[in-house]
């Protein structure tokens, strides 16, 4: 009997949670601040997105009580939405949200239609959306712009800080040049666990220290269908990162550095970057290199198409940079590098704790820039012990050249070896298409058709065992 009677107050105690759970709205046009939380519908929204997320319309003075909660769905209309409320800290954004989500009942803050958030204040510099020691959010569908945003060095205009189970999807992130000779990052990752970025598009962070997604201490990483252009570093996991981390069906072009890591690995977890098309990176498309005296290790490069990376200086398709103790288990293979100075350039010749194998070179100035010399595939191979199996230096075939989905008759369909069964056999030592698109039908960059919210990242591929 207490057993029953403790399944039916669990049960009414969920009743109550869900119960509290609503959608709320949000209108610049036609809201209400004054409105209360109870009050708040469809017909009654509120009139900022401050009054939705602070419970109030001061930053200063937040209710909980009249906040979105766990569970909640805040609806913003479209529209601009100015504030003039600021944090002046360079990692707490101004739309923190006052409460958290729980598992299962996120809070969601979704634009309805292109809502562009600003601020007008600047007597004080910080990011604008995002999230400070708070856990299950997700932000979906915003635009920001830096030019109507007031920022500060070593941060950017969105921030996830401190914080767990996070999503950013659907965003709009657009950047200005600010010269600070410090880190500018568009979504800046620092102190946080099992955190999603997806489908969104970053743009204009093009200069020293600039960065698409940067992060730092951060753990389980999603990073899916992301377009991020005119950066220096397109993706940079830098500093001290546990893992894992995920980079898989983004879009990477025009940046200096691509896909860049510098401490990942300190767990000992494995982590991936898997069908990423990078194109015009001016120095490096995958990079590694050691930083704050950590060196990336434990992690598999597969199955990517980079093209013009480097195309006239010392960098590569893959590039490995100096490093403090010694790269440990990078795996690459399956990887197509087109119209760069190297397939493969290494500053140094720490490579032994590297495997190569089954990549395509084609075009490139040379297929491999070690230790500032030149090797062709047969050096390489014999000098190093690299590429020694299944890599090509063939034509791929690309079906146009903006368009590199490979043609019906290329010569790399079925030409690597499918280590993480992306193909879903269940087989990790079956052939696979080399590069990004092993069907041509995968989608690269923004997906329009990614509608879901789940919070937590899907596990990472299991195909290898790492070895220390």
């Amino acid at each position: 009997m207490r057993a029953l009677q403790k399944i039916l107050a669990l049960a009414l105690l969920c009743l109550s949670v869900t119960a509290h759970a609503k959608e709320l709205y949000v209108s610049a046009s036609t809201g209400d601040d004054s409105v209360t939380y109870a009050g708040n519908s469809a017909s009654t929204p509120w009139r900022t997105l401050g009054r939705a997320l602070w419970g109030s319309t001061s930053l200063s003075s937040p209710s909980t009580a009249q906040a979105a909660r766990a569970g909640d769905t805040v609806l913003v209309a479209a529209g601009t939405y100015n504030t003039n409320a600021v944090t002046n800290s360079r990692y707490v954004p101004i739309y923190n949200p006052v409460n958290s989500g729980t598992a299962g009942s996120p809070i969601v803050i979704k634009a309805v239609g292109t809502v562009h958030l600003q601020s007008s204040n600047s007597s004080g510099t910080q990011p604008i959306v995002g999230t400070q020691n708070r856990s299950y959010i997700i932000w979906d569908g915003f635009t920001v712009d830096e030019a109507t945003v007031p920022t500060r060095r070593d941060t950017g205009p969105v921030v996830i800080w401190d914080s767990n189970n996070v999503t950013m999807q659907n965003m709009h992130v657009i950047g200005v040049v600010q010269n600070w000779g410090d880190n500018h990052n568009g979504i800046r990752i620092e102190g946080s666990n099992n955190v999603i970025v997806r489908n969104c598009r970053i743009e204009g962070f093009y200069e020293s220290h600039g960065g698409g997604i940067t992060t730092y201490r951060t753990g389980q990483l999603l990073l899916e269908n992301n377009d991020i252009s005119n950066a220096e570093d397109g993706i940079f996991i830098k500093g001290e990162n546990q893992g894992p981390v995920t980079i898989r069906y983004n879009l990477v072009h025009n940046t200096k550095n691509a896909i860049m890591f510098g401490g990942i690995g300190l767990s000992g977890s494995m982590s991936y970057v898997y069908q990423n098309l990078i194109t015009n990176a001016a120095l490096g498309g995958v990079i590694f290199i050691g930083y704050d005296n950590l060196t990336p290790a434990h992690v598999t490069v597969v199955n990517n198409t980079i093209h013009a990376a480097s195309p006239s200086s010392d960098g590569g398709g893959i590039l490995l940079r100096p490093q403090f103790t010694g790269y440990r288990n990078l795996v690459f293979k399956n990887n197509i590098v087109t119209g760069s100075a190297a397939g493969v350039t290494a500053w140094g010749t720490e490579l032994n704790a590297s495997s190569f194998s089954h990549n395509n070179y084609y075009n490139n100035s040379r297929v491999a820039w070690i230790d500032y010399r030149d090797y062709t595939l047969s050096g390489w191979r014999s000098t190093y012990g690299k590429d020694t199996a299944g890599t090509l230096t063939s034509n791929p075939q690309f079906r146009a050249s903006d368009d590199f989905r490979l043609a019906d008759t290329s010569p790399l369909i079925n030409a690597g070896l499918d280590i993480l069964d992306l193909d879903n056999d269940g087989s990790t030592s079956d052939a696979i298409t080399m590069g990004a698109y092993i069907t041509g039908s995968e989608i690269i960059g923004i997906n329009q058709n990614i509608f879901d919210v789940g919070l937590a990242p899907p596990s990472p591929p299991t195909g290898l065992t790492i070895v220390q």
